[in-house]
């Protein structure tokens, strides 16, 4: 079929130094005003719950304690807008966050029981095959993970240097094939001892050692979907099932990645999309606060108050009093008055919606798979939660992530944490009462706002843009005598204005798949009795057997350990500074 392009550009964390600065401010009131939607929209069909008056009522009841009333009634009356939406298929509702989208059991049952069976032949393995996350405390047991097998520079194989063929091979005629000087790194190589010059490069957050593996997807006018290369990590053969199953349930995703894209796009992050506008702040100007200021505290004798009141200009009354505007200075920047607005109401009016517009259909994306269990037991109880962080590293291009919650059992309630990098606020010169007030910003706090959480809930799928970092909080079993667990599927979604290598040019890595097909097929190897092949296959350097791709996996994980901490440090941990403009 013909592929549509896409052109725009996607916001990232990575992209500091380029249209996207990071997300705008949000001011207190609207800070507030998230945290109620979040809760809110957190709940199990929510909108239809709050089209009845007396579920709505005891939730009013249950916010307004601890939320000022305008902020409470400006969030029902957002989600009462959303929840009055005409009912229809293609209805996608705003998830617990700005940005992500979410549906609650968007799986049918029978797809859901066809992805069970399919998982279980994965979980179904020998002990000593289980592959449990290093570092994980045998409690991640992954099943499909990228950072197995990765594209390694210097030693992948790839058939062509052509990141876009027209025509995807089938893997099994091309196993063993391809050169490596077909897999070139985005960027040469960063000396390791970090100075100011590679400190602010632009290609500090890439790698060139490693990259995840995607694999090529169609996405026909319908929107249903056609894996066209094998997964990494899953193969194609033992797994036929589950692919025509990953096919479904991206097929019913597609429509919310396509609202989180949209939000996504650099020309759609405006600040015609905040709810409360900073300038609806009240924020006292040194003229206004001197007037006060001279009335209330009586700072003139009462002839330069009657020459004061009777219209003399400011420098007039600075001329009368000389000393007071070295004095008014000091007291401004602590005593002035920056109050927020009196009056707020909803008016979807006032939101500006996406000027830019595009969809999945009828492309062909790269897309990353990850199945992965969280396995807890009575020896083992506690899950301690993940670590602030965003998909993937820059050469790789993640824009979205899509994860289904499909099974849980017997552990607690567990949420999905998210925060965002934000671009320094308007502010006049040493304005901390202004930036404190307005948006809780101090000097020195670092320039990130916490946007709310998505709660984890079985038979969830939730869409997130890779502009937040994320975080996964601790959770823990139910009932301590018994075992427990939770199961996610996740989509890795490349940006599909761009493109890296993907499985539709580098051919299957693992030796594993490779002995498969050679001793399929008739040939001088396979009429060797088979303690003599397994000599030979020992002896081939290429592909890569499974130690070797997982002491990879280390060195990719510890690689991305430190760029998980210079990527918060740099980002979304930058300190805002209260200078001199």
């Amino acid at each position: 079929m013909k592929y549509l392009g896409i052109s725009e550009d996607f916001s990232t964390p990575f992209s500091q130094n380029g249209p996207y600065e990071g997300l705008y401010p949000l001011t207190v009131i609207e800070q507030e005003i998230i945290k109620v939607l979040c809760e809110i929209k957190n709940k199990v069909n929510w909108y239809e719950k709050i089209l009845d008056q007396n579920i709505l009522k005891k939730w009013k009841s249950e916010l307004e304690p601890h939320f000022n009333p305008q902020v409470v009634e400006y969030a029902i009356q957002e989600l009462l807008y959303f929840a009055n939406v005409p009912q229809s298929e293609d209805r996608i509702l705003p998830g617990p966050v700005d940005r992500t989208y979410s549906a609650d059991n968007l799986v049918p049952e029978p797809l859901l029981v066809n992805l069970l069976s399919c998982v279980s032949k994965l979980e179904n393995v020998p002990e000593k095959d289980l592959d449990w996350h290093p570092g994980s405390n045998n409690q991640v047991l992954d099943l499909v993970h990228p950072s197995l097998f990765p594209v390694v520079f210097g030693e992948t194989r790839a058939i062509t240097k052509n990141l876009d063929p027209e025509e995807v091979l089938d893997w099994n005629t091309v196993i063993g094939t391809g050169l490596v000087e077909n897999v070139v790194p985005k960027i040469k190589s960063i000396p390791e001892d970090e100075n100011y010059y590679f400190i602010n490069s632009k290609e500090m957050f890439y790698s060139d050692k490693y990259q995840w593996l995607p694999a090529e997807v169609e996405i026909d006018s319908s929107g249903n979907s056609k894996i066209l290369s094998y997964i990494n990590n899953l193969h194609p053969e033992f797994h036929k099932d589950m692919y025509s199953v990953l096919e479904k349930i991206l097929t019913l995703l597609i429509p919310l990645l396509n609202k989180t894209l949209n939000d996504t796009i650099v020309q759609n992050i405006s600040e015609n999309s905040l709810r409360i506008n900073p300038m609806s702040y009240f924020n006292e100007s040194f003229d206004e606060f001197t007037k006060r200021v001279v009335l209330s505290d009586r700072l003139l004798s009462e002839e330069q108050m009657s020459l004061y009141k009777d219209g003399l200009g400011e420098s007039s009354l600075f001329e009368i009093f000389p000393d007071l505007s070295d004095l008014m200075w000091d007291r401004y920047e602590e005593e002035r008055i920056v109050a927020p607005p009196e009056i707020f109401k909803y008016d979807p009016s006032d939101i500006n919606d996406n000027q830019k517009k595009i969809s999945l259909n009828s492309t062909r994306l790269q897309v990353i798979v990850k199945l992965a269990n969280i396995v807890l037991t009575p020896e083992n109880p506690t899950y301690s939660g993940g670590v602030w962080h965003v998909e993937g590293m820059e050469n790789e291009n993640i824009v979205a992530t899509a994860i289904c919650y499909y099974d849980q059992e017997n552990i607690s309630e567990s949420k999905l944490e998210f925060r965002a990098n934000i671009r320094d606020p308007y502010y006049e010169q040493n304005d901390s009462m202004g930036t404190q007030n307005t948006y809780g910003l101090k000097d020195g706090d670092p320039l990130v706002q916490y946007v709310g959480h998505i709660d984890s809930i079985k038979g969830r799928c939730i869409v997130f843009p890779n502009i937040y970092q994320h975080k996964v909080q601790p959770f823990e079993l139910l009932d301590f005598t018994k075992p427990g667990f939770r199961k996610i599927l996740c989509y890795f979604l490349i940006d599909p204005s761009k493109r890296i290598l993907s499985t539709a040019i580098v051919p299957p890595q693992q030796k594993s798949w490779f002995d498969i097909e050679l001793n399929k097929n008739n040939n001088k190897i396979s009429s060797l009795p088979p303690e003599i092949t397994d000599m030979i296959i020992k002896e081939v350097e290429w592909p890569m057997s499974l130690e070797k791709a997982k002491k990879h996996r280390c060195e990719l994980m510890e690689e991305r350990k430190f760029y998980i901490l210079k990527e918060s440090k740099e980002i979304f941990e930058r300190p805002f500074s209260l200078c001199e403009h």
